[in-house]
């Protein structure tokens, strides 16, 4: 249900947003459509991860984007539309789109196949927002938090256009690209720690303090 609602948001938001672009009419519909891949992927991620199948998450991922890199280099060296020949950047999106579109097929078919007895309707989860509001605004925060600081150095910072569309900041963004990519790894492996490891004592203690454990 979430993942319709999102498509249809991201989808209209994107083609919203490349309605000005001066680059190839094909790019741009190929550009709406990976943000919507991505969009649907990032939540499916989100889900398979309660399932705490680590080793299929990063084999789907891994597939995708090795598919990207081959892809890429098959298109950019035997153009098979003339778009690839006339602008080599649509090329490699076209690439990455299908390596993406694998990861999400992968993943979203993993979903299926574990919650496929499931019988809730798909928008059973809209009545249960009010319920728990408050984890709503964690998420909006925490993206606010996250990404609100990059939105500021395009709009008043060092930046300028590309395409009528693009907001560029090269300094800013690519200082901000190397703090990530060292961060992840530690903030993937306490993720998974905490989910592999630490839970499970913990659901552990708390079971005992629930169901009258001794202190030894």
């Amino acid at each position: 249900g979430i993942i319709k609602i999102v498509t249809v948001i991201s989808f209209s938001s994107g083609l919203v947003f490349m309605k000005n672009s001066t680059l190839p009419s094909s790019y741009n519909y190929a550009a709406v459509l990976l943000f919507t891949i991505l969009t649907a992927t990032w939540i499916t991620m989100a889900y398979v991860g309660t399932i705490k199948n680590y080793v299929y998450i990063a084999w789907a991922y891994f597939v995708g984007n090795l598919i990207s890199i081959v892809l890429s280099i098959i298109f950019l060296n035997y153009p098979l539309l003339k778009e690839f020949k006339i602008f080599p950047p649509h090329a490699v999106l076209m690439g990455y789109l299908i390596g993406i579109g694998v990861t999400f097929f992968m993943l979203s078919s993993y979903l299926l196949a574990v919650f496929k007895d499931n019988n809730y309707a798909d928008f059973d989860f809209i009545k249960h927002i009010k319920k728990y509001f408050s984890l709503s605004l964690i998420g909006i925060f925490y993206v606010i938090g996250f990404w609100g600081h990059v939105f500021l150095q395009w709009w008043i910072g060092d930046s300028y256009t590309v395409a009528n569309v693009f907001k560029v900041s090269p300094f800013y963004v690519n200082n901000l690209f190397y703090a990530c990519f060292l961060t992840m790894p530690t903030i993937v492996y306490f993720y998974v720690f905490m989910e592999t490891n630490f839970y499970l004592l913990y659901k552990n203690y708390y079971d005992l303090i629930n169901y009258h454990g001794t202190f030894k």
